[in-house]
């Protein structure tokens, strides 16, 4: 009686430590997609990007206008505008740019640290395409290079290394926000692209302008290059070194 009862209990407590051991996997399953598809839990491999350098969420700028100070704005021809997008009360500011062929228009700020020469930087910010084909972010070194960069193109994200080979970063869908992520490493100057946490084929891709003698990284851009038409939104950016 008392072996038959024995086992009945070790089949029970088996049964519920089954139960709970499958609860638990489900619920790690669960938390481990949505934090992929948040793009969370995809950061370079490391989840500590550094030190937070610079941070913008258009707020402290009014709305209609071009964005003030740190920023500066570089426009060519008449069919450019850089402005403040207020998105409705209680609801923040993001920043707006449009241009027309054949004009193009840049919006930069410098790092207020001054030219980094060793480390990793990145930049993460939100992004939106509204309409056109062309809508760059890119991280800058000395002497106006332009060294990591992603371009929104139609319904990719793309970018280009040091032998002039465009690669594609992800897809997304017009007129929808995506994170983006642009993480530059100064040493080995090279840079990867995150669209929604996810790579693609842009990880580990030499700068556009290698220098045999060292990079360094000074400031952000937002642009619409020449002989090209796009408009698109920009929001929550955050710059970090480590």
């Amino acid at each position: 009686m008392f072996y038959t009862t024995l086992k009945v209990y070790i089949a029970e407590k088996f049964r519920s430590s089954w139960k709970s051991l499958l609860l638990l996997f489900v619920l790690c399953a669960a938390i481990f997609s949505l934090g992929l598809l948040l793009g969370g839990f995809v950061f370079d491999g490391r989840n500590d990007p550094g030190e937070l350098l610079f941070t913008e969420n258009w707020d402290g700028h009014e709305s209609g206008k071009p964005p003030g100070d740190p920023w500066d704005i570089y426009n060519v021809g008449d069919n450019g505008v850089a402005q403040i997008f207020s998105r409705g009360q209680g609801m923040g500011k993001s920043f707006s740019l449009r241009a027309d062929a054949p004009s193009d228009i840049t919006v930069a700020a410098a790092l207020p640290s001054g030219p980094l020469k060793h480390g990793t930087l990145t930049a993460a910010f939100d992004v939106l395409l509204e309409q056109g084909e062309n809508l760059g972010f890119v991280l800058i070194g000395s002497g106006s290079s332009n060294h990591a960069y992603a371009l929104l193109n139609g319904e990719e994200v793309l970018t280009q290394d040091s032998k002039e080979r465009m690669l594609a970063c992800g897809s997304f869908t017009p007129g929808t926000w995506i994170n983006l992520r642009i993480v530059a490493d100064i040493d080995r100057q090279t840079y990867s692209v995150f669209v929604n946490g996810h790579p693609g084929e842009c990880r580990d891709v030499s700068w556009v302008n290698h220098r045999e003698s060292g990079g360094d990284l000074q400031s952000f851009a937002a642009f619409i290059g020449p002989d090209q038409s796009g408009s698109g939104r920009m929001d929550h950016l955050l710059i970090y070194h480590r």
